[in-house]
């Protein structure tokens, strides 16, 4: 068999004086660096000197090397003659690689919390570098020994303190209540530990999601409540009509006045067919009548239950969506609505709590759950179940024309069906009745949803014939000009109203940014007097040679304002926890941690102040900071005993502030864990065990980035632990993630 040629060897056999430049010593050949044959006929060889050679690589006679020319330059030389070469020199950077296996270990905790120390200089921020060429000068000739320069503000002691360096990172908002501890130890603290809790601001979720696109007021308990909403819940995905519904709710009955007739309407106005009010997600209820027109056999008697005409069609919440309706006010088609008690909104399993408020009816009275205080005049009462003064009628066969009862019309198809008996129940023909409940202490005329033992609904289901009040007919179609403010914020409208905000917003409304922070916590510290440089106001005076004092002025002078900028050197006063050990105890007012004497070395046991107020960090910091909407520093600090529990739902801060212009950080971690346990973590680890590969322009950093990508990875891995453990909840983007595979699994 021929022997097989690679085919960019077209002119081999003239390559002989190629060859003869890198015979090898010994053996008068080439090391080969091919698995084949190791003949000359080899592309690629490496030389005795340590060189690459490829040969016929490219269509012209040419031979191409590859080498490290010397420790920072490489080399390619291609032939072109006998007597010349071209060569390429590429300079070269040192850069390392660091591998290794990185892992960790969370016991019995959600999250590690680093702030190592680092070394900072406020000379080389942006704010400094603005200031003009002759203030900077003033203050770097002033810098000398161990003082810093640092910005600062003027007590309401008058003396000058640092503004403060401050490191530290957010986190979201956990599903429990949680605390912050060393893990271990931390000491080493170059400044003071402070931890942040914060407040959103809460907007309406988006119309996509959504349940209120709006919802505003109007003062007084002659106001109303007005909610814009495409009445869609957040429980399912449903297809609907999406236009923005608007639903006005009168507060006149919301007065707290101990009067059972206060606020009723005289005569009563009897409940229409289509929607009687709104649930606290958005979400209409509609009464039990159906079209007035449309009677069995247009005998114009017997009319249509729509709940029992409807109840193979309701969703697992009493909730109805696809039928031909005809419009009813702000109700148009295909609205979806519930017909009876929203199990959705309520805890069907608990039975010894009040129900919680689920909405308003169209008279302003609340509607609640199925249970209520067992007297209608006390809190201190047990709680029972709501039962209906509604029954079927104790007939044997329908008059008037009626059909017989059996399969097609079994007993309650029909409105006719029912009858009401006065004192059968616990409620009125209202469907309600004059009571104390948590949120109207005083007393309230409310509607329940009335449901059996095994939460089946019962009639009248939310209000019976007629309203209790007088209803707003602007839900009919009759505007109403009404002026109103939007509800933006958690706020209390009047001392005898409803927290509205808590009803209709914090549930049903998504956090939209920071609205302000609050400090809880700073660890225990003590003041020191040092030397700082400082800017100051006043003329540069410089000498000439002769010694003569000479002023220097003019606009290359100026800094900011119309001020001329100096530095000073003066003593000002730091607050630090440097000599201060933490752990095992939990952050939190009273805390228990130890002190090292700079003098004798002993230790001592000390115990933090209960409250912030009175340390010398709020004495020092009180007045400095006045935020835009007025607030003050001293505003913004919790003034009472902070036991260490961060509420459910809060967002939180863990921050070092640092005053000497050196250094930031501590040395050690904080862990974040539950109150109350949890069972992901109780009695467990969470192991973290991956390999990675840094690279830097030294073994040093290599071995950082490293680290640092383990970090990354590592946050990661947790939070993806902590959301399938339902201990936070998902991002924004895995919550659209989620709708886009959910919608795209219901199109399937």
């Amino acid at each position: 068999m021929a022997e097989s040629k690679n085919p960019y060897l077209r002119n081999w056999n003239s390559y002989d004086y190629i060859k003869s430049r890198y015979l090898k010593v010994g053996d008068g050949k080439p090391l080969p660096l091919s698995t084949d044959e190791a003949t000359l006929e080899n592309t690629v060889w490496i030389t005795s000197d340590g060189k690459v050679v490829a040969n016929g690589f490219v269509d012209q006679s040419a031979a191409l090397e590859f080498y490290l020319k010397d420790a920072d330059t490489v080399r390619f030389s291609l032939y072109e003659s006998a007597n010349s070469d071209k060569v390429y020199d590429i300079l070269t950077e040192d850069s390392y690689t660091f591998s290794g296996f990185v892992n960790d270990f969370i016991q019995e905790g959600f999250k590690v919390i680093d702030n190592p120390v680092t070394e900072y200089d406020v000379t080389e921020r942006g704010s400094f570098t603005q200031l003009n060429k002759k203030t900077k000068q003033s203050v770097l000739g002033t810098i000398g020994g161990t003082s810093r320069f640092n910005y600062h503000f003027t007590g309401v002691d008058g003396a000058y303190h640092a503004m403060p360096h401050i490191e530290g990172s957010w986190f979201q908002a956990f599903n429990m209540n949680v605390g912050i501890k060393p893990r271990g130890v931390v000491d080493n603290v170059r400044g003071v530990i402070v931890i942040k809790t914060g407040e959103y601001y809460y907007l309406p979720k988006s119309p996509a999601e959504s349940l209120l696109a709006a919802f505003s007021y109007s003062t007084g308990t002659s106001g109303n409540m007005h909610l814009y909403t495409l009445s869609l819940p957040d429980t399912l995905l449903v297809l609907g009509d999406d236009d923005v519904k608007e639903a006005k709710i009168p507060r006149q009955t919301n007065t707290g006045v101990d009067d059972q007739w206060t606020g009723q309407a005289t005569p009563s106005i009897p409940t229409p067919f289509g929607t009687i009010g709104v649930a606290k997600n958005g979400v209409f209820f509609t009464s039990y009548r159906t079209d007035p027109t449309v009677s069995y056999s247009d005998q114009g008697y017997y009319h249509d239950n729509w709940y029992g005409a409807r109840k193979a069609y309701l969703n697992a919440y009493n909730a109805d969506l696809s039928e031909a309706l005809v419009d009813s006010g702000n109700f148009p088609l295909n609205t979806y609505h519930y017909k009876a008690a929203p199990t959705d909104l309520y805890d069907t399993e608990n039975s010894t709590d009040h129900s919680p408020l689920l909405g308003f009816a169209f008279d302003g009275s609340p509607i609640y759950g199925p249970y209520g205080y067992s007297g209608s005049t006390g809190q201190s009462n047990t709680i029972k179940r709501m039962e209906p003064s509604y029954r079927f009628k104790p007939l044997t066969n329908r008059p008037n024309g009626g059909p017989d009862y059996d399969g097609l019309y079994p007993s309650g198809y029909f409105v006719e069906d029912f009858e009401y008996v006065i004192g059968l129940g616990d409620l009125d023909d209202h469907n309600g009745r004059f009571c104390r409940t948590p949120h109207h202490p005083t007393g309230v005329f409310a509607y329940f949803t009335t449901v059996d033992e095994a939460h089946h609904p019962m009639f009248p289901y939310v209000i019976g014939d007629n309203f209790y009040g007088n209803v707003e007919m602007s839900n009919y179609g009759v505007i109403v000009e009404t002026e109103s403010q939007l509800l933006k914020t958690e706020e209390t409208i009047g001392e005898v109203d409803l927290d509205l905000w808590e009803i209709f917003g914090i549930k049903y409304t998504t956090p939209a940014g920071l609205k302000k922070e609050h400090i809880a916590f700073v660890s225990p510290h003590e003041s020191r007097t040092q030397l700082g440089v400082f800017l100051t106001t006043g003329e540069l005076t410089g000498y000439t040679n002769l010694g003569v004092p000479v002023t220097h002025s003019g606009a290359i002078f100026k800094a900011t304002g119309d001020h001329k900028m100096l530095g000073e050197a003066k003593d000002y006063s730091i607050q630090t926890s440097h000599l201060n050990t933490f752990g095992p105890a939990r952050f939190s007012g009273g805390m228990r941690y130890s002190r090292t004497d700079p003098d004798t070395q002993t230790t001592q046991t000390l115990y933090a102040p209960q409250s912030i107020t009175g340390t010398d960090f709020y004495k020092a910091h009180t007045g400095y900071k006045t935020y835009k909407d007025g607030d003050k520093f001293e505003d913004r600090v919790y003034k009472g005993h902070w036991d260490g529990v961060i509420p459910s739902g809060v967002p939180f801060k863990v921050e070092v502030w640092s005053f000497d212009g050196t250094r930031n950080g501590y040395d050690g971690q904080c862990l974040i864990f539950p109150i109350d346990g949890h069972p992901a973590v109780d009695g467990k680890g969470l192991y973290l065990n991956k390999l990675f590969i840094g690279e830097g322009d030294s073994p040093r950093l290599a071995y950082e980035d490293m680290v640092d990508q383990a970090q990354v990875e590592f946050r990661k891995d947790v939070d993806t632990f902590l959301v399938n453990s339902g201990i936070i909840p998902p991002s924004k983007k895995l919550k659209k993630f989620k709708n886009i595979i959910l919608k795209e699994s219901l199109k399937t």
